[in-house]
């Protein structure tokens, strides 16, 4: 398992580092190119590069060892800082947009803006190929490690992918047309900010989640019931108690067994439904299970 983490690591970090160089090209290039699109996208690079460095952080944190201060780990930190990220990125995705908007009005009131250079379109072509690479990377990763971490990210690259062609082919008419056509510059520009803020509200509600110990999906909840009570001697399970903490999941359950078993006996089908669990969730950092004996 340590050795995974590790490989995991390895790849989101070669991953940030491939999404800061995009991010440093898109940005330098919109400047350059006067292109509001580009810079858009680039807000999108950064939000992807955000979300990696989380990944990492929240492995981590995840890896510290647990001490008498911090029973549960230290996942809570990363989560922290994912609240802190997301109303970044929510305050730059919406000051970029508000700048949309103004460009926009100008546009309507026949006021041009700055001809946008091919260098833009140069960008973003070589963004799509860049993130094409990186999502088949990490998918064919993901499969041979069964990686949810991978996963995720091979999902952020194909999202970004499509914002950067769709920023290319916005770019056409406007860098070889000009003239109204510049007006795609701008709306592009805006639905992209308008994704990243709804990107980083999804982010903000998750991490809040975490923080206010919101339970797991019920459907997890009932395959950790069942899963309990499929271990012979298993009368029932009365409780399902879960939370998150760090991007990980911390799980305790109360059942009732027969109280004729012997201590040894039931020592041994509580430690089954916790390698059945553990091996079906391998994300688990705090799993309790306690026994009540049954009325039968």
């Amino acid at each position: 398992m340590p050795e995974r983490r590790n490989t995991e690591k390895k790849y989101v970090v070669a991953g940030a580092f491939t999404n800061l160089l995009l991010l440093v090209m898109k940005f330098i290039v919109a400047v350059c190119a006067h292109s509001a699109a580009l810079m858009a996208d680039a807000i999108h690079s950064l939000f992807n590069l955000f979300a990696d460095g989380l990944a990492v952080a929240y492995m981590m944190m995840n890896s510290k060892a647990k001490n008498d201060s911090h029973d549960y780990g230290y996942g809570r930190y990363a989560t922290v800082m994912c609240l802190a990220l997301s109303v970044i990125l929510f305050v730059g995705a919406f000051f970029w947009g508000f700048k949309s908007v103004e460009a926009g009005i100008l546009l309507m009131q026949g006021i041009f803006p700055v001809d946008i250079h091919w260098m833009a379109v140069a960008a973003s072509a070589v963004s799509v190929l860049v993130l094409w690479a990186l999502s088949r990377f990490a998918v064919r990763h993901a499969r041979q490690l069964k990686s949810e971490v991978l996963t995720k990210a091979s999902h952020r690259y194909d999202f970004d992918m499509w914002s950067s062609l769709g920023t290319f082919l916005a770019l056409l008419p406007v860098v070889f047309l000009s003239g109204k056509w510049k007006v795609l510059d701008i709306l592009t520009s805006l639905v992209i900010c308008l994704f990243v803020m709804a990107e980083a509200c999804r982010l903000f509600r998750g991490a809040l989640d975490e923080l206010l110990d919101k339970s797991l999906p019920e459907s997890t909840e009932a395959d950790l019931e069942r899963l309990a009570a499929g271990v012979e001697g298993v009368s029932a399970v009365t409780g399902v108690l879960t939370r998150r903490v760090g991007g990980q999941m911390a799980v305790e359950l109360n059942i009732t067994m027969c109280g004729d078993e012997s201590l040894d006996t039931v020592h041994k089908r509580v430690k089954e439904i916790k390698r059945l669990i553990n091996d079906k969730y391998d994300q688990v950092i705090h799993l309790a299970i306690h026994v009540e004996p049954s009325s039968l």
